[in-house]
């Protein structure tokens, strides 16, 4: 059964990353069942190397620096106000070409199910109870 949803305000100022690399990092604002909103930057002069998300789509909303993505087939210009949709298991990649760090919104929505937030929990987060997140366990 689903928990009926809640309000809840974060500051991503204040959160630490969840994932964190050598070229990029992300803070997760909400993650709950459909739904995971994430806040991601790409360092300086860096580049996230070319991956795909087979159980999700993904949506960017660019709020700050400049850069360059490759999605799927096309090449685009990253910045203030620029929004992609990127297909389940669509080849993407970012590069910062800017002076500031490459700030974007991301929204993560399942394919399938539940399961599939809670699997991407799992693999991208570890250690993070998924029920912390609204996420059912089962």
């Amino acid at each position: 059964m689903q928990k009926p949803l809640t309000i809840a305000v974060r500051d991503a100022n204040r959160l630490a990353s969840v994932e964190a690399y050598d070229e990029s990092d992300s803070r997760y604002l909400f993650v709950q069942p459909g739904l995971g909103v994430f806040v991601n930057r790409v360092f300086v002069g860096r580049t996230m190397e070319t991956h795909r998300h087979p159980h999700y789509h993904q949506f960017i909303y660019v709020l700050e620096g400049r850069g360059e993505g490759a999605i799927g087939e096309q090449t685009v210009e990253l910045r203030p106000g620029v929004a992609a949709r990127i297909p389940a298991d669509t080849p993407h990649a970012w590069s910062n070409t800017g002076d500031a760090p490459l700030t974007y919104l991301e929204l993560k929505l399942p394919t399938h199910s539940e399961h599939d937030m809670r699997r991407h929990v799992e693999l991208c987060m570890p250690g993070v109870d998924p029920q912390l997140l609204g996420i059912d366990p089962t």
